[in-house]
């Protein structure tokens, strides 16, 4: 669907729009990173920045799709809302039915992958059995819209996820069914884009537009609004034990926040284009961000400033998985490659190429099993690939999912 907004936007066509009403079931996100995307664009132009990202910034054609594309997300956002009470219409198609046998075989123990997508759904696999094609276990209605974001706790086989129903859910993964919903109360134009918690805890963080919100998952309330951001918040990790979250949004920033008085403690700058996602250790204060250029950031938290920018790799950094020991990088973007990056080197040591790079499919969220050596990428093309480390041959390819995938999880 972006493809078609890119198209219209540099042609200045009008006639390509005849169809986007029937994609907003299915693209309601993508309507609203393409208003975000013009909106960015036409500020640029007026202030004197420049242009970035797609066609013609502020032209005629740029401003009255502008116009047309907000009022469409506000209806498919309303529409959403009504729905998220409904049972999903595929929920009973047979293609997403799990077998008996492959329902029985669900075990705590053993070692497991998940994914979310643009389905809705979350995907369980158990990647230690034999077979390059282990069977699909779990196949859960997370969010009536897209599940844009999850989190697995795999001690207590529970997830938290997040979506574009404006929905945080709570999902038994050994009973494969939503726990509760936490209704976000930031407002429909705040979608849900990023979450991290700890069960043990209580407490989840959520990207909600430009804002983060903490919740207390066990009352169903939400206890804090973090604001400072100016664009949507795309990355957010937290730690309880320190009470402090680390966001990334698409103003190009960084921030810091302190959950005991709710203030920003770091706003960092760096990015020459939107950030995506990060990884952070809250034990050592070190964080890495990706953003849609080809430049990665190595952040020091506790001074509030970059130690290392690496660039010249992928095109965009869609997520990246780091091994904080060893200081090695996973990082994946578009054309269906990984790249392995040494953080104290700055050097590339190895880039793999993944089954998704035939198509040009983007890597959407990567992660890391760095003791057993094994790499899970979660592509555009909606495929879920189990790869070795060392060799880069893909070991495993886990089947289910028919649409994007969003995040990807491996047990460790």
């Amino acid at each position: 669907f972006p493809k078609s907004i890119r198209a219209c936007s540099s042609l200045g066509s009008c006639t390509q729009l005849q169809w986007v009403p029937l994609q907003l079931g299915a693209c309601r996100i993508c309507i609203q990173a393409a208003c975000h995307s013009l909106r960015r664009g036409l500020a640029d132009a007026d202030s004197g920045i420049g242009a970035r990202g797609w066609g013609r910034r502020g032209s005629p054609s740029d401003r009255w799709m502008l116009q047309v594309t907000q009022p469409l997300l506000i209806e498919a956002q309303k529409a959403s809302l009504e729905s998220a009470a409904e049972v999903a219409p595929w929920a009973g198609e047979p293609n997403w039915s799990v077998p008996e046998t492959d329902l029985a075989s669900f075990c705590p123990e053993g070692r497991w992958a998940s994914a979310g997508g643009c389905d809705g759904f979350i995907f369980v696999w158990p990647v230690d059995q034999p077979g390059a094609a282990p069977p699909c276990v779990r196949c859960c209605v997370a969010h009536f819209d897209v599940c844009t974001d999850h989190v697995v706790d795999w001690e207590r086989m529970k997830c938290l996820s997040v979506g574009g129903d404006f929905n945080l859910a709570v999902l038994d993964l050994m009973g494969g069914v939503v726990r509760s919903r936490i209704k976000s109360d930031a407002g429909p134009d705040c979608s849900l884009l990023c979450v991290d918690g700890d069960l043990s805890a209580g407490k989840a963080a959520v990207g909600a537009g430009a804002q983060a919100k903490i919740a207390d998952i066990e009352t169903k309330t939400w206890l804090m609004t973090l604001q400072g951001h100016q664009d949507d918040v795309h990355g957010i990790r937290s730690d309880w034990d320190t009470n402090q979250v680390v966001t990334s949004s698409w103003d190009r920033l960084l921030k810091l926040w302190d959950l005991r008085s709710g203030r920003c403690v770091r706003s960092l700058e760096g990015h020459n284009q939107v950030c995506t996602k990060l990884d952070v250790d809250f034990s050592l204060q070190l964080a890495l961000s990706c953003s849609d250029e080809d430049r990665l950031i190595l952040w020091d938290l506790k001074q509030g400033g970059a130690i290392k920018s690496y660039d010249g790799g992928l095109a965009k950094a869609n997520d990246a998985s780091v091994d904080w020991k060893t200081m090695t990088a996973a990082v994946c973007g578009p054309g269906g490659e990984v790249q392995l990056w040494d953080l104290e080197t700055g050097e590339i040591i190895s880039t793999i190429t993944t089954g998704a790079a035939t198509t040009g499919a983007s890597g959407q969220s990567v992660d890391v099993d760095w003791e057993r050596r094994q790499l899970l990428l979660g592509s555009w093309d909606s495929q879920v690939l189990l790869f070795d480390l060392d060799s880069g041959e893909c070991v495993k390819k886990l089947r289910k999912p028919r649409r994007t995938l969003t995040r990807v999880h491996l047990k460790k």
